[in-house]
């Protein structure tokens, strides 16, 4: 077993039996109870209420707590997405809702909105916002794809780096903008996501996610700003160039002969099979778990189960983009 750190905190095992007392890593007895109420050493019955988080959601600041890492403490945080159709044309857009704990009366909360609009050179552009009425002064940023709809960039509201460049280009000494000025904040990347098909061609596609690593508290993301091509964190994801970046991949499924299809265990979660299901696990330490899940279970609705070192804002996005459509594989 790896050793504990301020990251990889201990936590007692919460068995009811002769486990007890036994130190594992919080992420991953989390992970574990998240599909299963046993010990995973002895098989015996875990204490239900170690599945509560001992953290919480602070919603003083929605905007700020959707765009940084949830608490490492706040375990699993179940979710669903709603598929809805707005305004005169019904467009279609998605809802992501906070679930109330199961046995209480805690209501769901609607956490973010998503609205989809085509773009001139004809690729998939994502606004988020933090109201449902998706107007701009709710917007906390935005995800672009390309045209294939097999990469997919997370950004914040800052601006792109090539439009920055022309307004100084065109402003004179007097009347140039200082650095700290918002209209010329360079944006900062919050994420890639790639999609490629399978390369038998058999079976579902392959996914592969970047994200800015965390600080050494594991409290706040860092800052990945480029301001040209190479530094771009999908340029260096085909390097191999991952410094100061978290990579995760999907969770191959298991062909099961008896339904002729492929299959993952999303512990109960999920009730419909489509190719949008996806489970994301930590490409240098799968052992953690999934660190986000998301599947069908009607037509219009998703549910959505994440944890740290993941935001709000990343999980919805990155599942927004298992849900585009992609010409180059299925």
């Amino acid at each position: 077993m790896d050793d504990f750190t301020e990251r990889r905190r201990p936590y007692p095992l919460p068995c009811v039996g002769a486990c007890t007392g036994a130190s594992v890593h919080y992420r991953c007895i989390m992970a574990w109870l998240g599909q299963s109420g046993s010990c995973p050493l002895c098989r015996g019955p875990c204490d239900p209420l170690a599945m509560e988080p001992t953290q919480t959601l602070d919603f003083t600041d929605l905007k700020a707590t959707v765009l940084r890492p949830v608490p490492l403490d706040a375990g699993i945080v179940r979710c669903y997405v709603k598929q809805v159709y707005k305004g005169l044309f019904k467009q279609y857009g998605y809802e992501l809702y906070l679930q109330g704990r199961i046995g209480t009366d805690e209501p769901d909360r609607f956490l973010l909105a998503a609205k989809k609009q085509l773009r001139k050179n004809m690729t998939a552009n994502y606004s988020i916002y933090t109201t449902t009425a998706c107007d701009d002064a709710s917007r906390v940023g935005r995800m672009g794809s390309n045209f294939l709809g097999t990469v997919f960039t997370l950004y914040d509201n800052g601006r792109d780096p090539q439009k920055v460049a022309k307004i100084q280009d065109a402003t004179n000494g007097q009347d140039a903008l200082g650095p700290g000025d918002n209209v010329l904040q360079i944006r900062e990347e919050l994420g890639c996501c790639t999609y490629e098909a399978n390369r038998t061609s058999v079976g579902p596609r392959k996914m592969r996610v970047c994200i800015p690593d965390v600080d050494e508290a594991g409290r706040s993301s860092k800052v990945v700003r480029p301001t040209n091509q190479k530094d771009r964190i999908v340029s260096r994801m085909g390097v191999g160039e991952l410094t100061d970046l978290i990579k995760f991949i999907n969770r191959e499924p298991v062909f099961r002969e008896d339904l002729g299809a492929y299959c993952l265990d999303f512990g109960g979660r999920v009730s419909m099979a489509s190719v949008k299901n996806f489970q994301l696990i930590s490409a240098d330490d799968p052992a953690m778990g999934n660190v986000l899940q998301f599947g069908r279970v009607a037509d219009d609705m998703f549910t959505m189960d994440f944890q740290w070192p993941l935001s709000p804002f990343q999980a919805f996005a990155i599942c927004l983009s298992s849900c585009d459509t992609k010409l180059a594989c299925v």
